[in-house]
């Protein structure tokens, strides 16, 4: 570029456009991910997909920058001032984009980086290809920006940029709705955080997103700067090309990552386990998972180890056993203070017809609430919960176990007469 431009581009950085667009991508980047902190928190796939989810709203914010910017320039004909001596067309519109662009790139850096170092010492699995969903990042704000200024140079209205900022948001939306979309979620820029977790992203969708923003910045940058406008088909074609291998791609692209979903488990007896992208919750988790399982010691059939599972039922199998919910996890990846790590075991009863699963689920929920040790609500445990339960634990631990034994017995094949005997046994 000319020294002209050079000059325009650092007024810009320091006193225009990019100072504002720094800030806005700074704060409104940290509020997002701090909302969202549980679900990233210590973990690197699921932080690389908030960074990404933050998108939903910081891609629009720099599509309605690069408006603003680009109607600027026409409203106090600081293009005009930029064509004050000879230089190609494309320098000034360089200088717009390169502006708004690496403000946003830096307010993102900022947020990365601190959420980054949170993340590091703690995360227990580093693998699954998350940079990739990173690296994606300043190349769908690029393509933001350039659609933002080529907007803003054709429609030079202050109304353009809010109106931008909307549409781009409703893309998005709509994208991702419950609607059979198919691949064109992939068209935009914003991944749901939740399909992050033990999960990866094939290379397919990664090149197909890079081809496409980038091709679309490009392309828009080169309708508004060339002087023959046949040019903008090549970074159209490479466009086009990422887009139809997004479109061909599966609505939900997110494949299980078997190595994150690998069971981690404590040295120490009994059992307790914890997938590998949690793992770094183990030594919380393990004392209160063994305190309830020493309870179930003695209990013929009883669970013998404690599993945190996350959303993969599979690793479950046919051994007994308490699920470990974690609940909600501070920014620094401990469990949150003041409240209740649940280890639960509620045991099945596959009774058939539904009449006779009615007639007993109550003994479920009574063996239930013994193992939890729950004392039943009367608000809404039925009589004969309530009744049951102040029954149980005023016999004998040895008997009370011994009937936990013998329901887990009798549920399994749904033996309707060793069912009956358990009601009388705790009428």
């Amino acid at each position: 570029m000319s020294r002209a431009s050079w000059r325009a581009l650092r007024t810009e950085l320091l006193r225009g456009t990019a100072p504002v667009a720094a800030l806005a991508t700074l704060v409104l980047g940290a509020v997002l991910m701090y909302s969202e902190t549980n679900s990233w928190a210590a973990r690197w796939m699921p932080f690389a997909a908030a960074v990404r989810f933050s998108t939903g709203v910081l891609a629009p914010i720099a599509i309605g920058l690069g408006v603003w910017q680009g109607g600027r320039e026409r409203r106090r004909r600081i293009n005009e001032q930029l064509a004050s001596t000879a230089r190609p067309a494309w320098q000034p519109l360089l200088v717009s984009f390169a502006a708004v662009t690496l403000g946003c790139w830096l307010g993102l850096v900022v947020v990365v980086v601190a959420a980054g170092a949170l993340v590091a010492p703690v995360a227990t699995y580093t693998g699954g290809g998350w940079w990739w969903l990173l690296a994606i990042t300043p190349v769908t704000l690029a393509a933001a920006t350039a659609v933002g200024i080529a907007l803003g140079r054709a429609i030079p209205t202050w109304v353009a940029a809010p109106a931008a900022m909307i549409v781009g948001y409703g893309v998005q939306v709509i994208a991702h709705d419950n609607s059979p979309t198919g691949g064109l979620e992939w068209l935009v820029p914003s991944v749901l955080i939740y399909n992050a977790f033990g999960q990866t992203l094939p290379g397919q969708i990664h090149l197909g997103q890079a081809l496409w923003f980038g091709g679309l910045a490009a392309t828009m940058l080169v309708l508004v700067a060339a002087r023959r406008r046949v040019t903008a088909t090549v970074p159209a074609a490479v466009a086009l090309a990422g887009a139809t291998v997004l479109v061909a791609s599966p609505g939900y692209g997110w494949e299980p990552d078997p190595v994150a979903s690998e069971l981690v488990c404590a040295e120490e007896d009994p059992r307790v386990c914890l997938l590998r992208y949690e793992g770094f919750l183990l030594d919380d988790v393990t004392p209160a998972a063994q305190q309830v399982l020493a309870r179930f010691e003695g209990v013929p059939g009883g669970p013998s180890r404690a599993i945190g599972t996350g959303y993969d039922w599979a690793l479950l199998g046919d051994e007994p056993y308490l699920l470990i919910d974690t609940g909600r996890v501070t920014i620094t990846g401990d469990l949150y203070p003041g409240e209740w790590l649940v280890v639960s075991w509620w045991p099945t009863l596959p009774c058939e017809p539904f009449d006779a699963y009615g007639e007993y689920l109550w003994l479920a929920d009574l063996a239930g609430s013994w193992g939890n040790q729950q004392e039943p609500d009367p608000g809404w445990g039925t009589p004969e919960l309530v009744a049951g339960y102040a029954t149980l634990t005023a016999l004998p631990m040895a008997e009370q176990q011994a009937w936990i034994g013998d329901f887990i017995a009798a549920s399994r094949s749904c033996d309707r007469a060793a069912l009956a005997e358990l009601v009388e046994r705790v009428a």
